[in-house]
């Protein structure tokens, strides 16, 4: 265990559970920025390089979405970011378990391209369990465990929004 990525991972954790309590779409897709920042460098620190770079890739694409907050990006760029994480995982390969952060910013791409805070939610459900099963598998405990409370977080959020 790393105390260095584990302290980040627990400021990673507090700026998910904030994207996750937003209201706005350009707050949620503020906090992941630094969610995403945060958990790159984390994972760098872990030398889960493919996690680390993914994690990069999915801050930057964070931004530009930002940038396209009400409507969709370019199909050009929605096409670098699919095909850029492969490119990364083909470097990077070094086990089946580096296989998950590309399905990771494929569930991402399409997540925070929904105008529907729902069905951000929604899609996001996945790409938590993915994630939670990356960072279980390469030693990142303080980010599985804020993916069990993001999870919970957002399966409660999704609850309150179907009642609304």
């Amino acid at each position: 265990m790393n105390i260095a990525a584990e302290v980040l991972g627990v400021f990673g954790t507090i700026s998910n559970i904030t994207a996750f309590k937003s209201k706005k779409k350009s707050q949620i897709l503020i906090a992941l920025f630094l969610t995403n920042i945060i958990f790159g460098i984390s994972l760098f620190i872990l030398k889960s390089y493919s996690g680390s770079i993914i994690s990069f890739i999915l801050s930057v694409q964070t931004i530009i979405s930002y940038q396209y907050e009400d409507k969709t990006p370019p199909y050009i760029l929605i096409i670098i970011f699919i095909v850029l994480p492969l490119i990364v995982s083909i470097i990077f390969y070094n086990s089946y378990i580096d296989i998950v952060p590309i399905v990771c910013s494929l569930i991402y791409t399409l997540s925070i391209m929904q105008n529907k805070r729902v069905n951000i939610l929604k899609t996001m459900l996945l790409y938590i369990i993915c994630w939670a099963i990356y960072n279980f598998s390469v030693g990142f405990y303080s980010a599985f465990v804020n993916n069990i409370i993001i999870l919970i977080f957002n399966i409660n959020e999704i609850i309150k929004l179907k009642d609304n």
